[in-house]
C-alpha cells in the first residue's frame, strides 16, 4: 500500500517583503514481506522560504512618514514639520534615523530552511503476544541565510558619519542524524488480567 500526500502555504505582510512560503511532501509505503513480518517505508520533506523585515510597531506609529530624498536627489537627513504640543504648534526637528522609513524593497533578508526525514521500520511477529521492531531513520536539517543591505537604504548608512556603506553576508548550517531503534513488546492476557513489558536500545549519531 502506498500513500502520497503534498502540500502548499503561502503568506503575505501588508508591509512589502515579508513573506513565507513552505512547500510539503509526505510519502508512505506498506509491504508484507512474509506471514509475521511487515516493512514500512516514510520520507518527509518540508522546504521553507523566509522573506524577513522584521517590522516593530514603531513603523505604523511614527508617522508622518518623509521620502529620504531631497528633490536633488541627495539625502534627506532631517526635516521640519509641526506638530501639537501642549495646545501650541511647535516646529520640530526630527531624524530620518528616528522616522524608521521602510526601505524594505531595496534589502534582502532570506532564509531557506530544508527539513527532510527517511526511515524504514520491519516488524516481526513470532507469537501473536511477541514482535520485535527495529526502526531506522536519518534525518536532514539544512539552514541557509542571506543578508543584504544596500546603500540606497537606510540600513546601509553609518549614523555616526553619515558614510554609505552596504553590508552583505551569507551563513549555513547543515546537520545529518542517524537513528536506530530496537524494541521489543511482549503483551498477553490471562482471563481478566493482562501481562505487558518492552525492552529496547536507541543509537543516535
Amino acid at each position: 500500500k502506498f500513500m502520497l500526500s503534498g502540500g502548499f502555504f503561502g503568506s503575505s505582510s501588508y508591509m512589502k517583503g515579508n513573506d513565507k512560503k513552505r512547500f510539503s511532501l509526505a510519502s508512505k509505503t506498506d509491504v508484507k514481506l512474509a506471514r509475521n513480518l511487515d516493512f514500512q517505508a516514510k520520507l518527509s520533506i518540508d522546504y521553507n522560504i523566509d522573506d524577513i523585515f522584521s517590522a516593530y510597531s514603531f513603523y505604523d506609529e511614527y508617522l508622518p512618514i518623509f521620502t529620504p530624498y531631497n528633490e536633488d536627489g541627495s539625502w534627506r537627513y532631517y526635516n521640519y514639520y509641526s506638530r501639537k504640543d501642549d495646545g501650541t504648534y511647535v516646529v520640530s526637528k526630527v531624524s530620518n534615523y528616528g522616522n524608521k522609513l521602510m526601505e524594505r524593497e531595496y534589502d534582502e533578508n532570506r532564509q531557506f530552511n530544508l527539513n527532510a526525514e527517511l526511515s524504514g521500520i520491519f516488524t516481526w511477529k513470532p507469537a501473536k503476544w511477541l514482535s520485535f521492531t527495529s526502526h531506522t531513520s536519518e534525518k536532514l536539517i539544512s539552514i541557509y541565510e542571506t543578508i543584504y543591505n544596500t546603500r540606497r537604504s537606510l540600513e546601509g548608512i553609518n549614523t555616526s558619519d553619515a558614510s554609505l556603506s552596504g553590508y552583505s553576508r551569507r551563513a549555513g548550517v547543515f546537520n545529518m542524524a542517524f537513528y536506530e531503534n530496537l524494541r521489543a513488546n511482549a503483551s498477553h492476557d490471562f482471563g481478566k488480567f493482562s501481562i505487558n513489558g518492552f525492552v529496547g536500545a536507541e543509537y543516535k549519531t
